[in-house]
């Protein structure tokens, strides 16, 4: 059976709206006004949504936009224009559980579509504005595996990555990220991402954000692994971002980190090097020297040289 392409677009949106409060609804109603939509539809998507526990009107606002997405992309870009947000209430439920169903039988093919869906949205050729957060949050429910499904997706299909992240941050799962991948392409996709990149290329962003909240997500262990990798695969200019930003991060008053740091700088001469570009300015003065006799002295190197 193929997946109706246009309903399962609508219902994802339909999920994304579905859970604003009734005054919310009834601007989007408002904003929308007056379509010529089928009746035979709006009449089926109503049947879809009518419970026991939902206003028979609410149904029938929530059938109508959803008919509405379908029938008029160009609404979309009027409606994201209204900050949503995605709380758990009885309309969200539903959209959510009819897209369960509408890709149950073929989770694959409904990837690929959000696939192909983000692409058109990066290339900039499609009206719609979506980052299917909803389809990646239902395939969770079909599949207990279902990171395993997309994650090989994350460093090659940037427009997948926001789906992926709000789904891992509400679970607090974004180590997984790092699990499945590793920390060689976390680094490779973090250092790729230092250069000068235009803001609206979203390649490697996943990298960006996972080590930026790195203090969030990783243990001890993998936050020390993360950064002697960063400071291994850095060129020549790039080590001092490394060095500016996660590596200064790191640094605090803990003793026990600052006794790695120590013994890191001893042992490996780059580490060291990028040591030198940490700023001690704001660290305590004990901090502060002990990072600057680590670096050999030298606390910043020179902004320009040759």
């Amino acid at each position: 059976m193929d997946l109706d392409t246009d309903h399962l677009i609508a219902l994802c949106h339909a999920v994304d709206v579905a859970g604003d409060d009734p005054a919310a609804i009834a601007v989007m109603l408002e904003l929308i006004g007056p379509a010529d939509q089928d009746p035979g539809e709006v009449a089926r998507h109503t049947t879809n949504f009518s419970k026991p526990d939902l206003d028979p009107e609410r149904a029938r606002q929530l059938a109508w936009l959803v008919e509405s997405f379908r029938t008029r992309p160009e609404l979309v870009g009027q409606v994201h224009e209204i900050e949503l947000t995605r709380p758990t209430a009885a309309e969200t439920e539903r959209c959510m559980d009819e897209l369960v169903v509408a890709i149950r039988s073929e989770p694959a093919a409904a990837l690929a579509l959000a696939v192909a869906e983000t692409r058109r949205v990066d290339a900039g050729t499609s009206t719609w504005v979506t980052d299917f957060s909803p389809l990646v949050c239902a395939l969770r429910r079909i599949d207990p595996t279902w990171l395993d499904t997309v994650i090989d997706l994350v460093p090659t299909e940037p427009g997948m990555w926001d789906a992926i992240w709000w789904e891992l941050t509400r679970t607090n799962e974004r180590r997984l990220v790092v699990d499945r991948l590793g920390v060689e392409a976390l680094c490779r996709g973090w250092l790729a991402r230092s250069n000068a990149l235009p803001e609206s290329d979203h390649t490697n962003i996943w990298a960006m954000q996972l080590v930026d909240q790195i203090e969030e997500w990783a243990d001890e262990a993998v936050h020390r692994a993360v950064l002697l990798q960063l400071v291994e695969s850095a060129d020549d200019e790039q080590l001092w971002v490394v060095a500016a930003q996660p590596l200064e991060d790191f640094v605090n008053d803990s003793d026990d980190r600052l006794t790695w740091i120590e013994q890191n700088a001893v042992r490996n001469e780059k580490f060291r090097l990028a040591l030198s570009g940490v700023w001690t300015t704001s660290k305590s003065a004990e901090t502060a020297a002990r990072i600057e006799r680590a670096a050999g002295g030298e606390s910043v190197p020179p902004d320009d040289e040759g």
